[in-house]
């Protein structure tokens, strides 16, 4: 595989058979790509097989410049060894130093190892989202907007709370309006406001107003 070269089994279950052998890079800063799917249902079968013409790879690429990309069909297991390509024979640390791990699946961590059948992956850790309810107290896979922070509503709800909301404002709007004639006019302000009886001066003035229309 000449350099910038890439390599892959993406299909869960496949197995990719070189059988004349693997050789990667010709120099020493030449690098190279392995894109595999691990087998979940079989760990030690390797995406990457070598036949026996030419059992261990030769790695001729700069150090940590072959990056191994890892994709998974599945929950991968803590402490399980998955095969990413089977050869005979154990490479050298120099040979080995040239791979690297690129993308792991999400919150997953591992690390390489060198091993008498192949490369191998060890999973370190596997994480899982945790919902904690920071933003609000809807069960969501969605972004939930910071300014809906503590609303206790589902999706419908919530937009009928935001029209009531903006209803709100209006009303809020016109009393104010309201407030400001009554301070304008003083006739208005005595016998217009809601729940109070005009009488003595401004009762005669709401009568004087009546007749004259």
């Amino acid at each position: 595989m000449s350099n910038g070269g890439a390599l892959a089994n993406t299909v869960p279950g496949a197995v990719l058979t070189l059988r004349n052998g693997l050789t990667i890079g010709s120099v020493n800063t030449d690098t190279a790509t392995l894109n595999v799917a691990l087998n979940l249902s079989t760990p030690a079968a390797a995406p990457i097989a070598l036949t026996t013409l030419n059992t261990t790879p030769i790695l001729n690429g700069a150090s940590g410049g072959t990056l191994i990309n890892v994709s998974a069909a599945g929950t991968l297991s803590v402490g399980t060894t998955y095969a990413v390509m089977n050869y005979a024979g154990t490479l050298d640390n120099t040979s080995f130093g040239t791979f690297a791990l690129g993308t792991l699946p999400n919150r997953v961590t591992a690390h390489l190892l060198n091993d008498a059948t192949g490369l191998d992956l060890m999973i370190d850790t596997v994480d899982f989202p945790v919902w904690t309810g920071a933003k609000s107290n809807e069960w969501s896979t969605n972004t939930i907007d910071p300014r809906l922070d503590g609303l206790q509503l589902d999706g419908a709800r919530l937009r009928h709370r935001t029209r009531v909301e903006r209803r709100d404002l209006v009303v809020v709007r016109i009393r104010r309006a309201d407030e400001a004639r009554r301070v304008l006019d003083p006739r208005i302000r005595a016998w217009h406001q809601p729940g109070l009886r005009a009488h003595g001066r401004h009762a005669r003035c709401r009568r004087r107003v009546r007749r004259k229309r």
